[in-house]
């Protein structure tokens, strides 16, 4: 007996798309908030332009990590 239905397993339907070209400062609200209720909320600009930066789908995020030393000299680091 045969349902007349196939699936091809590569086939695949309950994904989400990917989560990128996005600002990662933006869209974290409890992030953006937590930033203004310790008082760097002068500091929104850059980690605006630093959460575009790494939020580019050509952005390798798993090969590199973040060194900061200071709230304007954040610079990324090769693992």
């Amino acid at each position: 007996m045969t349902t007349g239905l196939r699936h091809d397993a590569d086939e695949v339907f309950n994904q989400s798309p990917p989560y990128e070209n996005v600002d990662l400062y933006s869209s974290d609200t409890p992030l953006r908030e937590a930033v203004e209720a310790n008082g760097a909320g002068g500091e929104a600009a850059a980690l605006s332009a630093f959460g575009r930066q790494w939020g580019k789908a050509e952005t390798p995020s798993i090969r590199k990590a973040f060194a900061a030393t200071s709230s304007s000299s954040i610079r990324p680091i090769t693992i």
